[in-house]
């Protein structure tokens, strides 16, 4: 991960998706290209596998706004939309399990109001800057692929980190990962998006953890249809791996005091190879801590 500019993104849902996939071209087109020619053949012509047309399906069905922007990316860019599709669902499907390197984390300093959620990031991403018709502004990290953030704030100070998923049976193929765009543009405390999160439609096996400007603090376990919402244990909500899990939340508790900076080392493990973001609701901004160089914040 670099340390990116952020995109501008404004207007209604398909205008947005139309600012990322323009700001995204050049690599979204070259990693089409990377493609062999009969499945360019293919996508071009609107056929896919079954579970992307699952993922297309659902996400217009129980995330209408995104599947415009997904329209939106892909005229951008110059790819065609089920390309799009077929990233979404293997970014969020079998096999995408996080590495025992990965983890997710929700630290409450101890001051009032001064709550952090962080993840490690691998990989290509992005930072948007969403001023959405009809919605709260927003600050996200991404995939230059995907019309959900992996991090992300809005305006009034709602926080959220999302994992990445593996797959789970279940009715719904659109992956739990979309609901961070939802909660952002819609919510502006942990109840009211928790609330859209439990009883909204979403697949797969994800845990998000939301965080808002008053300090308050939880995550949402999803596995298919089951939803399970758990709370800080004295300040701390960790998800990862187990083995990786119990090394987070040792670093921790060792730490003193808890901030941004020990958090960074925390989901590091102090190696200068591994990146994570940071997000802080009380500022409203994204920090980005790249190959152990020093936090670098991004305010909305």
């Amino acid at each position: 991960m670099s340390r990116p500019a952020p995109i501008e993104c404004t207007g209604a849902p398909r205008d947005i998706g139309l600012d990322q996939g323009r700001a995204c071209r050049a690599l979204l087109r070259a990693r089409f290209a990377s493609l062999p020619g009969w499945e360019r053949l293919l996508l071009r012509a609107g056929l896919c596998d079954r579970a992307t047309a699952r993922v297309a399906r659902d996400m217009q069905r129980y995330f209408p706004h995104q599947a415009e922007a997904l329209q939106g990316l892909a005229r951008g860019a110059g790819v065609p939309r089920l390309w799009l599709a077929r990233r979404l669902a293997r970014e969020h499907g079998a096999g995408s399990a996080p590495a025992a390197s990965e983890g997710l984390a929700a630290v409450a300093s101890g001051d009032p109001g001064r709550t952090f959620l962080a993840r490690s990031v691998a990989g290509e991403a992005i930072v948007r800057r969403i001023l959405s018709d009809g919605g709260f502004g927003s600050l996200e990290l991404t995939r230059p692929w995907l019309t959900s953030g992996l991090a992300g704030v809005n305006d009034r100070g709602l926080a959220l980190v999302c994992s990445l998923a593996a797959d789970e049976p279940g009715d719904c193929a659109a992956p739990a990962a979309l609901l961070v765009r939802d909660c952002l543009q819609q919510f502006d405390s942990v109840g009211a998006a928790l609330e859209w999160c439990v009883g909204r439609p979403a697949g797969g096996r994800a845990t998000l953890l939301l965080a808002d400007a008053s300090g308050e603090l939880a995550a949402i376990d999803v596995a298919g249809t089951e939803r399970r919402v758990r709370r800080a244990e004295a300040g701390l909500l960790v998800a990862a791996t187990a083995d990786r899990g119990a090394a987070i939340e040792k670093s921790l508790r060792a730490a003193s005091p808890v901030n941004a900076e020990s958090l960074v080392r925390a989901l590091t493990g102090g190696s200068p190879a591994s990146d994570c973001v940071l997000v802080d609701p009380a500022e409203r901004r994204l920090g980005l801590a790249v190959a152990a160089t020093p936090l670098h914040w991004i305010p909305l």
